[in-house]
């Protein structure tokens, strides 16, 4: 049994209420004999949600394991990572302690940027600012925007030890692993019957 304070409850996850999750996609055949069924890939995140207009935030999620490092010190230890975008810090309320979410411009040029808990901070740089150092993941050398104060592992959506975006990893990009990317979430805006309440 896990008990969460107020404050850990309210920490990532706002308005789940408001929250659609899509998870991959499926295609049957006219005749219904035949069904595919995939994650999405970059270019349907690209050209099919992410230009919606009634959804306030669209965030694309993938999840995964990596060896998170640095270039004079291995540990050889394996954290949380979430690939994802700019949208998932407007889905999702973290604190920022120091330095802030990687940008669009990162996002949409691929940059390997990376943003890390408090708690894995502290482990790899004791009490020196991360901001702008690099940490190896996978070995490749990703640079440090910004530190939060790590997650509930409750808020399942959110939880992660590293946040990097998906377009630094070309596997996400050219749909060659877990068929692209995993899930998105849409965050829809409040309907009118909600801010009268």
């Amino acid at each position: 049994l896990h008990l969460l304070s107020r404050r850990q409850r309210q920490m990532c996850i706002r308005d789940r209420d408001r929250m659609l999750y899509i998870m991959g996609i499926r295609a049957d055949s006219r005749d219904s004999e035949t069904r595919n069924s995939t994650a999405m890939s970059d270019g349907v995140v690209k050209e099919c949600l992410y230009p919606l207009q009634t959804p306030e935030a669209v965030t694309a999620i993938a999840s995964g394991k990596v060896i998170v490092s640095l270039s004079d010190r291995q540990l050889f230890e394996e954290y949380v990572i979430k690939y994802t975008d700019p949208g998932f810090w407007k889905v999702f309320d973290f604190r920022f302690i120091s330095g802030k979410p990687f940008t669009e411009a990162d996002f949409i040029s691929g940059l390997p940027r990376v943003v890390i808990t408090n708690t894995l901070a502290r482990k790899l740089f004791g009490s020196e600012d991360p901001i702008g150092k690099e940490v190896l993941m996978g070995y490749v050398p990703y640079a440090v925007t910004g530190v939060v104060e790590a997650p509930t592992r409750a808020a399942n959506s959110a939880y992660a030890d590293v946040w990097v975006p998906y377009t630094s990893n070309t596997n996400y990009v050219n749909g060659r692993s877990c068929g692209g990317v995993c899930g998105c979430l849409l965050y829809t805006s409040p309907s009118p019957r909600d801010s009268t309440s």
